[in-house]
């Protein structure tokens, strides 16, 4: 599979994304559904903690990943849905790179009324390329 990473501008790099990728012959789609911060029987674990919460979020991701012959070297997209933008988009940013290195998927991030899970603050949808 032939990747290439698609940055006409140099802003996006500060957060840890890409503008876009063009991916050539891939062997599979990956899907991976929201992810959340909720344990392996759907529980909130860290209400009140949230770079906690999305450590397990991305945990929670790696495994279904993993489960599907992918990892996150194979991410090329990802929708991040936040309760608070201005209280949470730093912190994800943070955190992201703890799993996804230096690898930039191409990432579209938005603010929320609402979860489907009271008590989590953040989700987040993958697109994989294997």
């Amino acid at each position: 599979m032939d990747t290439v990473r698609i940055n006409p501008w140099q802003w996006q790099d500060e957060f840890g994304f890409s503008q876009g990728w063009r991916v050539e012959r891939p062997q599979a789609l990956v899907i991976a559904s929201g992810q959340t911060g909720v344990d392996a029987d759907g529980n909130v674990v860290h209400p009140d903690d949230f770079e906690a919460e999305t450590r397990l979020l991305f945990e929670n991701m790696r495994t279904v990943l993993e489960g599907a012959g992918a990892t996150f070297a194979d991410v090329f997209k990802l929708t991040v849905f936040l309760l608070d933008m201005d209280a949470q988009n730093a912190a994800f940013n943070r955190v992201k790179p703890e799993f996804l290195g230096d690898h930039a998927p191409a990432q579209t991030t938005v603010e929320v009324s609402a979860l489907a899970v009271p008590g989590l603050s953040l989700e987040v949808e993958a697109l994989a390329i294997v």
